[in-house]
């Protein structure tokens, strides 16, 4: 597979920068370098910062500190000094002054007992002025006390300068030592802090060059990585067939470059279904868009034949309606003149029954008097065989006439039978005459 030319890397190269190596150790690499560097650089930093607090400390609480406690003592003897040569010359009383130099001693008491839990080497340096001082002061109390401006004078000019002078010569002398050593280590102070700001700059410089390495490091074997699979994504988008890159590694962004293979490929296949399904889906509506069409056209040929026979029904509706209504007027005629014939006919056939009745009735008076006639003959031959001839042609004539009257009262018969059938028949025709006209009605 492809890879881009910047992952193209030499075996040993890539062994080197631990691509077999998984992803969180790589990364738990990359932050333990990154952590060290920070802890160098906050050691660096704690180091510097406590040299410079040592030193800053000896300069402050041993050299500075300790030359203002000593100015404040020698200024505190002067103004003992000060207070009595006020009360010596009249400017304040000799009670203040004794108030105010016994304040004073109380502040140096305190002075001299700082000093000594500070710095007791420097206090001890004053041990063999300090108690002549001591003295003097009290010495000069007493005289304030007493008011005694005479001896307050003399003493003045004498025993208090013998007592206090060499004190005040001694801590000039050491504030000027103080100064001095203080002058010095302000020198090596500016120099540890310069040696200190050139490491802390060096270990910046270290820590940055550092941090420079482990995020090209890990731009190198995270990020680009990352990166390169998103750029084959977003290739991949557009339709390329590029391999995923990345897929020879042995980590997680090598499972996750071979996991986007896999899923390239699943991609592939499911695009290709798709497409088999959209051209499926394509054909199935084409064929649907097909019989949709011969459907609307076989809709549009029936509503056409529909309309067609729906005109043609209207026709032969205005048809039949002209013919039923030719036909009514037809019948109407026909049905009056059936009326009129049946009023007729049943005229005819009661005359005609009438006319039978007489004719039967006369068949049987002419049998009656052919019977009669029959039983006179047959008297009259007995009484006389010469009209025997007679006789016999009167028989056969009787004989005729009773044939002749049994057809009559046949005819009779069959044209009663016929009469009653006609009134049947004219009884059914006026009864289809009236469905006729309800129907014709309708």
């Amino acid at each position: 597979m492809r890879l881009p030319r910047s992952w193209k890397l030499p075996p040993s190269s890539r062994a080197k920068r631990g691509q077999g190596l998984s992803l969180s150790r790589q990364l738990a690499r990359l932050l333990l370098a990154a952590g060290s560097l920070l802890l160098l650089l906050i050691v660096a930093q704690l180091g510097a910062l406590t040299v410079n607090r040592m030193i800053s400390t000896r300069l402050v609480e041993q050299r500075i500190a300790p030359m203002s406690q000593l100015q404040t003592i020698a200024s505190a003897y002067q103004t003992s000094w000060a207070i009595a040569d006020k009360v010596r010359i009249g400017t304040i009383d000799s009670t203040g002054g004794a108030t105010a130099l016994h304040d004073i001693q109380a502040r140096l008491g305190e002075d001299w007992r700082e000093l000594d839990g500070t710095t007791p080497e420097i206090a001890g340096q004053f041990s063999d002025e300090r108690p002549d001082a001591d003295k003097a002061l009290a010495r000069l109390q007493t005289l304030l006390e007493a008011g005694d401006r005479d001896r307050l004078d003399f003493f003045l000019s004498g025993q208090f300068f013998g007592g206090v002078d060499p004190l005040l010569g001694r801590i000039a002398r050491a504030t000027e030592e103080l100064k001095a050593t203080a002058t010095q280590d302000r020198a090596v102070l500016r120099w540890v802090n310069f040696a200190a700001e050139l490491l802390l700059l060096a270990v910046t410089i270290g820590a940055i060059a550092g941090g420079t390495l482990i995020a090209h490091l890990g731009e190198t074997r995270l990020v680009r990585p990352l990166a390169a699979i998103a750029e084959h994504l977003r290739r991949t988008e557009r339709d390329t067939d590029e391999g995923v890159p990345g897929t020879d590694r042995h980590d997680e962004i090598g499972a996750i470059a071979q996991a986007l293979t896999q899923a390239d490929a699943h991609a592939r296949q499911a695009e290709r279904a798709r497409q088999e399904q959209q051209r499926a889906e394509e054909a199935l509506r084409h064929s649907e868009q097909e019989e949709a069409m011969r459907r609307r056209e076989l809709e549009e040929a029936l509503h056409a034949r529909e309309l067609d026979e729906a005109r043609a029904g209207q026709a032969r509706a205005r048809l039949i309606d002209s013919h039923f209504a030719r036909f009514d007027a037809v019948l109407s005629q026909l049905v009056s003149a059936l009326g009129s014939a049946s009023t007729t006919m049943r005229d005819m056939a009661t005359t005609l029954a009438s006319t039978s009745a007489q004719s039967r009735d006369m068949a049987d008076s002419v049998a009656h008097s052919v019977s009669a006639a029959a039983a006179r003959i047959d008297e009259v031959q007995r009484e006389s065989l010469g009209l025997l001839t007679l006789v016999t042609d009167v028989r056969g004539s009787a004989a005729t006439t009773r044939t002749h009257s049994g057809e009559v009262i046949e005819q009779s018969g069959h044209n009663r039978a016929q009469a009653q059938a006609l009134s049947e028949l004219v009884g059914g025709i006026s009864r289809a005459l009236g469905l006729i006209q309800g129907i014709a009605a309708q």
